[in-house]
């Protein structure tokens, strides 16, 4: 039989932005340098922490302006990067020279609202419908969990049992999907350094 499933599209993506995100709360849905649809590794945190906006780096036409975002992230901190912003830095860097720039990283989080902190972020946007939304229609080889929450979200999404440090395999619709859950979140001091950042590119399999 055969498969007549649509390529979904920007204008899909926005769409579904618009429907499933409370617009009238900072929030950033995803980060990437260009289209999403070119992603193949999602690394997915808890929430953003920073209010950098994410609307005027998104267009229907080309997709995410990472590095006018970047920008604008350095403008409001000082050109200070904070540790999660660093180490996903150091992590993009790094997938795409593992495949020497075939691989393309897109940032998530299990909550897209923005909040300074896990604690801080509100119950009512504890909303998973949009994280739910990527991992459904993106086409993705493989996803770093950053801290046993979203280790436990995964869990249940796949149906499988991810160990902290352990490379996990699974399937979605019948394609090989490799998941790497990390002791901790970026920011996190117990430990967390960007030597370990550095090696998780390796640790996927991705080729």
């Amino acid at each position: 039989m055969t498969n007549t499933k649509r390529q979904i599209t920007h204008a899909d993506i926005d769409d579904a932005m618009k429907g499933i995100i409370n617009q009238t709360v900072s929030n950033r849905p995803f980060m990437c340098d260009g289209s999403p649809l070119n992603c193949d590794v999602l690394v997915i945190g808890y929430n953003p922490s920073t209010s950098t906006p994410f609307t005027p780096f998104w267009t229907v036409t080309n997709g995410c302006d990472k590095e006018g975002w970047l920008k604008e992230y350095a403008k409001k901190n000082n050109i200070n990067m904070k540790p999660t912003r660093k180490r996903l830095e150091i992590l993009s860097k790094n997938i795409q020279s593992v495949g020497n720039g075939k691989h393309k990283l897109l940032e998530a989080n299990l909550y897209p609202y923005g909040a300074p902190s896990k604690a801080k972020l509100p119950k009512g946007l504890h909303d998973t419908k949009w994280i739910k939304y990527l991992l459904d229609t993106l086409d993705y080889k493989a996803i770093i969990a950053l801290g046993d929450d979203i280790g436990y979200f995964l869990n249940g999404y796949f149906e499988i049992t991810l160990t902290r440090d352990e490379l996990c395999k699974t399937q979605k619709e019948g394609k090989a999907i490799s998941i790497y859950q990390t002791f901790n979140h970026f920011a996190g001091r117990q430990g967390m350094t960007d030597y370990y950042v550095s090696g998780l590119a390796g640790k996927l399999e991705l080729d």
